[in-house]
């Protein structure tokens, strides 16, 4: 028997999920579950045992998915933890918070000025949620504030365009030439 995904109105896992490239005989989507909260996906297995929480979900889905994305020695795997505890402790409450923002996309910006993913050379997991943890966000900013995240803007658009990544989501546009100083 399949697992059963109760998405609750979190599209992200639904993405992970045709991302990760799990058959539906492995695991059946369903919109909703009484008694959970809202945005937060629960995966409920034969045995009926549940894990909830989009981080949570999202490595299991890594875990028995054909793509490798959960870093490829024990600091990558650490790496990949930390960032996603970032997405979910730090980033969320400032996205909600709208004041804090500016400050953690400064952060950002820093810590992928000097890498190409959140870890190392090759995309995880972490990159994935993170993109779509800002995707909103990025489709607000102007360009001149995309501008002033310069690897941000980078990061974000290389990932974007990783096959399979973005799906239904609009793009974001990015200028190839910068406009102001």
């Amino acid at each position: 028997m399949a697992a059963v995904l109760a998405v609750n109105g979190c599209a992200e896992v639904e993405n992970l999920l045709q991302f990760c490239n799990i058959s539906k005989e492995r695991i059946r989507v369903e919109e909703q579950k009484e008694f959970t909260s809202p945005k937060e996906p629960t995966l409920t297995f034969s045995s009926g045992e549940t894990v909830t929480g989009m981080r949570t979900v999202g490595a299991y889905l890594f875990r028995i998915s054909p793509r490798k994305l959960l870093g490829g020695s024990a600091l990558e795997r650490a790496l990949v933890d930390q960032w996603m505890e970032y997405c979910q402790s730090h980033l969320e409450s400032s996205l909600q918070d709208g004041t804090l923002i500016k400050g953690e996309l400064r952060y950002l910006d820093k810590s992928l000025s000097r890498t190409v993913y959140l870890v190392g050379c090759q995309l995880t997991l972490a990159d994935i949620m993170l993109y779509y943890a800002l995707h909103p966000l990025m489709l607000e900013l102007s360009v001149q504030e995309k501008e002033q995240f310069i690897n941000l803007s980078r990061w974000f658009n290389q990932v974007q365009y990783y096959p399979g990544v973005r799906q239904y989501l609009p793009e974001v546009s990015f200028l190839r030439n910068m406009l102001y100083s």
